[in-house]
């Protein structure tokens, strides 16, 4: 499953505890675990949710006790360290967020699935198929939703890079 950004009360809500918020924050935004720790994401796999807390490189991971205040409410808590991944990673994930909230059109999932039927393809073969008035934002939603897979690691997304089906979207 993808990391979703975590909802204001989402997670508060279900253990009765509420974050302290400047007014000029938006009023959405991601559950307090306790004494005001808000972790990154809310990560949901198979029916399990987990916190996910991305620490920067030179940045101090969340003090042991948000661990042991996620499993109180009822979470698992990961901490994912900058160095754990490769840094075009993690640009490629922020540019695929943006996509977030996002629904594919039925129509566009279909036939970019198809398309997928004999093997992986270049994006920009994937994209010049699509008639949607923004054929990237169709990709980045069905990875997203992991209908489809896109190589993240080797270099930031562009035209080259391979798209293919996932086994269970098919």
């Amino acid at each position: 499953m993808s990391p979703q950004p975590c909802v204001a009360g989402q997670a508060s809500r279900k253990v009765g505890l509420t974050a302290r918020r400047p007014s000029s924050r938006p009023a959405r935004r991601r559950p307090p675990i306790a004494s005001g720790h808000v972790p990154d994401f809310l990560v949901e796999r198979s029916g399990v949710a987990t916190l996910l807390d991305a620490v920067g490189e030179g940045a101090e991971p969340p003090p042991p006790w948000v661990a042991a205040a996620a499993v109180e409410a009822g979470f698992r808590h990961q901490i994912l360290a900058a160095a754990d991944k490769p840094a075009v990673r993690l640009e490629n994930a922020i540019d695929l967020l943006r996509y977030a909230r996002w629904r594919a059109p039925l129509g566009e999932r279909v036939r970019l699935l198809v398309l997928l039927e004999d093997g992986p393809l270049p994006l920009g073969a994937c994209l010049a198929a699509m008639r949607s008035p923004d054929p990237m934002g169709v990709v980045a939603a069905l990875a997203l939703r992991r209908f489809v897979e896109l190589d993240l690691d080797d270099a930031p997304i562009g035209p080259d890079t391979r798209v293919r089906a996932i086994a269970a979207a098919r």
